[in-house]
């Protein structure tokens, strides 16, 4: 009854030149959608998180059981952040695998003692910060036992007799000081009494550069591969050369409008002389460019100071614009081959300061994120195959070494070659 009707205006009807231009929305669509989520998390990132990530896992520590790669280092020992202790307040960290805790005297003043309590063993952690005769003490949330936080000796047992404690009991007393809002521990695998101590910004201490907010990565791998990163300047312009906006973890189908800015490095390093020979410092030299033409400037001069610690003086201008600041890289081996790296950062006081930190702290997780990806898959190699172009490695290597009290062979080379 419908053979009337004439069905030829609803048949579709395409060409190449109509497919063509489908594909070319359905890529551009596709492209656009990434930008648009990539612009969304870096508003979330920029309006509201903090950067805390955790990359360590049992089974990548399972990884190392069996391989020795020597004890914990010796030196001073970034534990915790200031911010995180209040007056009055214990704090249970872990450094070296050990727990020890921090006590924020009535005064203001900061104590590191053992975790656990000689008597009975409970968590000081738990106890409550006290004043016995005019001195603060930490009481054991056990049986009331307190402690002198200075030297540690028990000086109050409730329920004995005139309350006296037993002859010479004591906790173990932490050397700790308190600088930048990071609060060191000095660990000596010996015993030995420090012999340096952390360098002190002078900007910041004159309130000229403020605090503008933290990053914080764990991580499963050798201590020695983070700050080798200093002299290893190879790998910059292979693993550091995409795009910022690509993130950590690099994939090789980015979304080519999020990789127009391409990233140029230069760096250069070197340890320092007695007395200072305890530190190194690296110089780096980047360049921000985006289809070829040069957009922002970046120049590091990194201090190494001891195992753990790096200061990280910078200088960045981009359309006539200069900013100066810090960033204080602080590592805890909190286990064997188990890492907290923490970045603060530090920036002179300008208007828009509180902004740009937002972009600072991004673009200093992503770059070194993307080094985690490295170093927690890689293995440690007591013996690498370097290049001549590689020296600096075997020097960092020595200097290293230093930090550590077994003998071990550092590098296997053939200066004949260099």
């Amino acid at each position: 009854m419908f053979s009337h009707i004439d069905y030829h205006w609803i048949k579709p009807s395409f060409n190449f030149v109509d497919i063509f231009c489908i594909a070319i929305v359905l890529v551009a669509f596709r492209w656009t959608y990434g930008v648009l989520v990539s612009c969304y998390q870096l508003f979330r990132y920029i309006a509201f998180d903090d950067i805390v990530k955790d990359f360590s896992t049992p089974e990548r520590s399972e990884r190392w059981k069996g391989q020795d790669f020597g004890s914990f280092p010796n030196g001073w020992i970034p534990v915790s952040e200031s911010q995180f202790l209040e007056k009055g307040s214990v704090q249970n960290v872990q450094v070296c695998g050990q727990e020890i805790v921090l006590v924020r005297k009535l005064n203001g003043e900061v104590q590191a003692m053992d975790a656990y309590c000689p008597h009975y063993g409970a968590n000081m952690s738990k106890g409550k910060v006290i004043r016995i005769r005019g001195e603060d003490c930490l009481r054991c949330p056990f049986h009331d036992w307190s402690f002198r936080t200075d030297d540690g000796v028990c000086v109050d047992v409730p329920y004995a007799k005139n309350r006296k404690p037993p002859e010479g009991v004591k906790i173990r007393v932490w050397k700790c000081i308190e600088i930048h809002n990071f609060i060191y521990v000095w660990h000596h695998s010996r015993g030995k009494e420090p012999t340096w101590f952390p360098n002190r910004i002078p900007e910041i201490d004159s309130g000229d550069w403020v605090y503008h907010g933290r990053s914080e990565h764990t991580v499963n791998c050798v201590l020695e591969d983070i700050p080798a990163n200093g002299p290893d300047s190879a790998h910059l312009n292979i693993v550091h050369s995409r795009s910022v906006l690509c993130g950590g973890v690099l994939d090789e189908n980015c979304n080519p409008l999020l990789n127009i800015l391409h990233h140029r490095w230069e760096a250069a390093w070197e340890k320092c002389e007695p007395p200072m020979d305890h530190t190194a410092i690296s110089w780096l030299e980047g360049v921000t460019t985006c289809f070829g033409f040069d957009l922002v400037y970046l120049s590091i001069k990194a201090l190494q100071i001891g195992p753990t610690s790096v200061n990280l003086l910078f200088k960045s201008s981009a359309f006539g614009m200069e900013i100066k600041g810090a960033y204080i890289q602080g590592i805890n081996p909190i286990g064997l081959n188990k890492h907290k790296i923490v970045h603060q950062l530090y920036l002179q006081r300008r208007l828009l300061s509180p902004f740009m930190s937002r972009f600072l702290l991004l673009g200093e997780a992503v770059m070194l994120e993307r080094d985690i990806e490295i170093w927690n898959n890689k293995i440690y190699l007591k013996s690498p195959i370097l290049v001549k172009e590689e020296k600096q490695i075997a020097q960092f290597r020595r200097f290293f070494s230093q930090f550590f009290d077994h003998e071990r062979k550092v590098v296997d080379v053939r200066p004949d070659d260099w």
